[in-house]
């Protein structure tokens, strides 16, 4: 089992890795442009995102038990990335 686990994880650490690194650098550079505050740690920003985005794809249950019969649980899910979008 391990020997299948390792080429994974490899690869989800890289991929975290090209994010967080992508995330810094947007970070760095609205910084340097007065855009953004300097005083939080980037990579809890990072698992800020992340977590923002992941309950969209886990959430189903919460998102169903929100929609009313005016807004569905699709579009709850459109007005959530488009309020993670501005936020970040």
């Amino acid at each position: 089992m391990d020997q299948l686990v390792a080429p994974i994880r490899k690869i989800l650490e890289s991929v975290a890795a090209q994010g967080h690194t992508s995330l810094h650098r947007i970070i760095a550079g609205g910084r340097r442009s007065g855009e953004l505050r300097d005083d939080f740690d980037p990579r809890l920003l990072d698992v800020g995102i992340i977590g923002l985005c992941e309950f969209i794809v886990v959430g189903g249950p919460f998102l169903d038990a929100w929609a009313t019969s005016v807004e569905s649980s699709a579009d709850l899910v459109q007005r959530s990335a488009d309020f993670v979008v501005e936020l970040v």
